[in-house]
């Protein structure tokens, strides 16, 4: 009996400490309470707001990225980073056409990196450039697409990790640049992550208190 609790209370234990998701963070970009950076705890990233470079060139975004302190560190995002980003925050990969379980997971994604597009009430999409190594000719169709997207759609999320192109000195009001950086602040951990580790280790506390005193008292 001693064993048969232990051991189903370790399993309890590993289940609710084990991290499912990446804490999202609001960092400040260039004035305080912004909120136009989000930190990945997982993947130690730090991810600039679309909106920051919605309308922008590759080629001026490039510029900045040299030219632009705010803007040190900064660089392109790969595609498969974009979608680790997405993966962290609980999304469901892969997701070419929209599914209702990654509806929560993209759309709160979205609130953190901002819509670029609003089409209406139910339609939104955070669209963005990734970094040119990511365009070349790796598309499914056979051509260059370098735009990745998050969309929700109705009550469903669906993620687009190849539309459209877009050349090095075009400009789309719609679009931003997935921008990506070594995290530069210490990640703050997931506090119900530390409520459930708590928890886990009040309950097996207890139920070998109680297993104890069954098997001193039989």
């Amino acid at each position: 009996m001693g064993s048969f609790f232990s051991g189903a209370i370790l399993v309890l234990l590993i289940l609710v400490t084990s991290p499912s998701q990446a804490a999202l963070l609001s960092l400040d970009f260039r004035t305080d309470s912004d909120g136009l950076i989000t930190q990945d705890s997982l993947s130690g990233l730090d991810w600039l707001d679309l909106t920051v470079t919605q309308g922008m060139s590759w080629a001026f975004v490039e510029s900045l990225i040299t030219d632009d302190p705010a803007f040190q560190g900064f660089r392109f995002a790969q595609r498969e980073e974009v979608e680790g980003f997405v993966v962290n925050a609980g999304g469901v990969l892969p997701s070419i056409h929209p599914l209702s379980e990654n509806y929560l997971p993209i759309s709160s994604l979205m609130e953190f990196v901002g819509v670029t597009q609003t089409i209406s009430s139910t339609y939104a999409i955070s669209r963005g450039i990734l970094s040119p190594l990511s365009g070349m000719s790796d598309g499914p169709y056979g051509q260059s697409r370098n735009r990745f997207s998050l969309v929700t759609y109705g009550n469903a999320g669906q993620v687009a990790p190849y539309d459209g192109t877009q050349k090095y000195n075009e400009t789309s009001v719609y679009t931003g640049s997935w921008l990506v950086r070594a995290s530069t602040a210490s990640p703050v951990p997931n506090p119900p992550a530390f409520v459930l580790m708590l928890t886990g280790l009040t309950v097996l506390g207890a139920m070998r208190r109680y297993i104890s005193f069954k098997e001193q008292t039989s």
